[in-house]
């Protein structure tokens, strides 16, 4: 068993709101004598990051710098 990918061209907008990167892939789990799975999650070809929803990830929009694990996360 093993994880695999599968080129995507499902959603021509996409655009990695972390790196920048136009291409995605899914993500497959290959299994021994069997067709390999097709999950739900989706990887960036730029930085790997994983994702269930292209569209959606695409229009959450750019991250702010240094916003990352902040200590004023949560905060009011």
């Amino acid at each position: 068993m093993g994880i695999g990918e599968e080129r995507c061209h499902d959603y021509p907008g996409f655009e990695c709101p972390l790196c920048g990167h136009r291409r995605f892939y899914r993500i497959l789990i290959e299994r021994d004598r069997q067709p390999a799975y097709r999950t739900s999650f989706y990887g960036c070809f730029g930085c790997s990051v994983m994702f269930t929803d292209p569209y959606k990830f695409t229009q959450g929009g750019k991250t702010k710098t240094g916003n990352f694990g902040s200590s004023s996360y949560g905060s009011r």
